[in-house]
């Protein structure tokens, strides 16, 4: 078929060329401008064809390659994760991991209505506002994941909360459990937050850790939250990593990591 195009192209310019010369039996100044002008706009014609055909060649051949690399960029890091903390991950999974609740609004993400660079974000459906993910949000998930359970309690509506959620989680694998507003204790039109309906095991409440921005926002394990810097879009916050390292630093095999709120650099989260 392309062949076939090129060669009507081919019989147009002829013709069209041979039309010009005969027509030009005292060639002037004027003919060879026409006759230069006619044949640089068929050879940038054809050229920007070329052009067009080769792009979009390579875009269908370089999208199935992207996606793959992508898939093992993602399939290594977790290797690397393992081989790191191979020591961990070979403690029982039932009695070892750690339990994180984590908020949304202000601790994991941000919404606006204005576009800021340099950060992950997508638009929601219903209203076209953007959402900013909390930058290492990604990075903590995946590299704590071989040692915690996580879990979302957020006062924002289902609907809305299920759209970020399946935008940070697209693999589903990290949140074993999310609860919504409906979920929460409704004081004064203050939406609070009961850390019993998780139905956590009593064994492990002492693994039991709370990342909020607003640490007021609960009904009881005061003790267990680690109050978080509120983000409104600081593409340079690294709170989430320097949890993580303290995370790590205060491990103990087993699960427990209590002594992580008394932890002295928590301070400067």
């Amino acid at each position: 078929m392309l062949c076939k195009f090129h060669k009507v192209l081919n019989d147009v310019y002829y013709t069209k060329l041979k039309s010009i010369i005969e027509n030009s039996e005292n060639p002037t100044n004027e003919n060879q401008e026409n006759i230069f002008l006619f044949v640089f706009k068929h050879i940038y014609t054809r050229f920007a064809q070329i052009l067009i055909i080769t792009l979009t060649m390579l875009s269908r051949l370089l999208s199935p390659i992207l996606s793959l690399l992508d898939n093992i960029i993602y399939l290594l890091y977790k290797i690397h994760i393992y081989i790191k903390y191979r020591s961990i991950k070979t403690l029982n999974y039932n009695k070892s991991k750690m339990q994180i609740i984590l908020d949304l609004d202000n601790t994991l993400i941000y919404k606006s209505s204005r576009q800021i660079p340099n950060l992950r974000q997508f638009q929601l459906l219903n209203d076209g506002s953007y959402i900013y993910i909390r930058p290492y949000t990604r990075n903590f998930l995946s590299s704590l994941d071989e040692i915690c359970d996580f879990f979302i309690y957020t006062s924002a509506t289902e609907e809305y909360a299920n759209q970020i959620i399946n935008y940070i989680d697209n693999r589903n694998c990290y949140f074993k459990k999310k609860l919504f507003r409906q979920d929460c204790v409704n004081s004064n039109g203050k939406f609070l937050k009961d850390v019993k309906k998780m139905k956590i095991e009593k064994r492990d409440k002492d693994k039991l850790l709370i990342i909020d921005d607003n640490p007021n926002c609960y009904l009881n394990y005061e003790d267990h939250i680690i109050q978080i810097s509120y983000w409104e879009g600081d593409s340079s916050d690294d709170s989430l990593y320097k949890i993580q390292n303290i995370l790590f630093s205060n491990y103990n095999g087993g699960g427990y990591f209590y002594n992580v709120i008394l932890d002295s650099r928590i301070n400067e989260i």
